[in-house]
């Protein structure tokens, strides 16, 4: 997919300070093994010489696990727990379920599951364990034979992933990453390495403010740090 952000390839000028502290973030966070440190300035351009903020992170995460080939991109998705989508293309729920499924061995059976009545209930479901799918802002459809289009967000699927996910005793959840929009992103990750993260605003908000969503508590999270 072709990132469509206003970063990328320009100028290679001096590195604000901020964005090596960044870089060493993402690094103890056990992301970014192959994007060594020099070749920042070139994937930032212009915002290489300004101090590090969130869209421009969002931006460069995506350009680093989406810009290379195909291989390498699913690689590093991979290894990274990245997964992404811009919420005004058209998307199947189907296919953002796959990249989710792609992304943990606890998830590798993970599926959408229908109710018998048209436009019934639909679950999400991972092994037995199984849990409704609400409607949501972001709009992904879905579709069965003879249905008609569901729609649900992708905010909504990841919140019903980390529900399977703690249910089969994987401390990891996905937490949206910040990005300017249309981009949608989250990475895999488990609560210390998303403190790390957190420390340089790589989150589209604090991480004490998904506890909804990752079922992380924030005096536990507090606590992990000290």
């Amino acid at each position: 997919m072709e990132h469509r952000g206003d970063i990328g390839h320009g100028p290679t000028g001096a590195l604000h300070p901020e964005w090596r502290r960044v870089w060493e973030a993402l690094r103890r966070a056990g992301r970014f093994s192959e994007l060594d440190l020099s070749r920042l300035p070139q994937l930032l351009g212009d915002a290489a010489s300004l101090p590090a903020e969130g869209r421009a992170l969002g931006d460069l995460l995506h350009r680093h696990y989406r810009r290379a080939g195909v291989r390498i991109a699913q690689r590093r998705s991979a290894r990274d727990g990245y997964v992404a989508l811009f919420s005004d293309e058209p998307a199947s729920a189907g296919r953002w379920v796959e990249q989710l499924r792609a992304l943990s061995s606890t998830l590798s059976n993970l599926r959408l599951e229908w109710g018998d009545r048209p436009l019934g209930r639909v679950v999400l479901a991972a092994g037995d364990v199984s849990v409704p799918v609400p409607p949501d802002a972001l709009l992904l459809r879905a579709q069965r034979p003879g249905d008609h289009d569901r729609v649900f967000g992708s905010i909504g699927l990841v919140a019903v992933t980390n529900l399977l996910l703690a249910a089969w005793g994987d401390h990891r959840r996905f937490v949206p990453l910040d990005g300017a929009p249309p981009l949608e992103a989250y990475y895999l990750i488990g609560p210390l390495e998303a403190l790390e993260i957190d420390a340089v605003d790589g989150w589209a908000a604090p991480l004490d403010e998904f506890g909804d969503i990752t079922g992380w508590e924030p005096e536990s999270l507090r606590m992990r740090v000290a």
